[in-house]
């Protein structure tokens, strides 16, 4: 029972620090390019900054529900994968490994995609639909 307690503790982390980074993120994004938002991403989540007290409080909600639900779903996967493990201190040193693994290649991926977007798409464009005003 304790270890079920200890892997639903790290699905509570991971939900977390996936929101963070999420808000993080697009606080990053929203730096880069407001348009994205508020051309876009207000239309796709149907929100108004006056509801959050400004564009960044708005942006941060953003990145929070865009990305929480992965960090759900990784605490899961990675919570039932660790309840195999023989002893409580392995099970937190396996699932602490596992989450710095995940919120590493996360930021490497990112940083990828940032540069991926930086010099080809912003040469080739894109195929996927985009507001006409964007």
């Amino acid at each position: 029972m304790r270890k079920f307690g200890i892997c639903l503790g790290f699905t509570g982390l991971t939900t977390l620090l996936a929101g963070l980074y999420g808000i993080a993120h697009d606080q990053l994004t929203y730096s880069i390019s407001s348009e994205y938002f508020t051309k876009f991403k207000y239309e796709q989540f149907g929100f108004e900054p006056a509801w959050f007290g400004g564009h960044r409080p708005t942006v941060a909600v953003i990145g929070f529900l865009a990305t929480w639900w992965v960090g759900l779903f990784i605490g899961v996967v990675f919570g039932l994968v660790g309840l195999v493990a023989v002893s409580k201190t392995v099970l937190v040193q396996t699932l602490l490994r596992a989450v710095r693994i995940a919120f590493s290649t996360t930021i490497a991926a990112g940083i990828a995609g940032y540069f991926y977007g930086r010099l080809v798409l912003a040469k080739t464009g894109v195929t996927w639909w985009l507001p006409d005003n964007l």
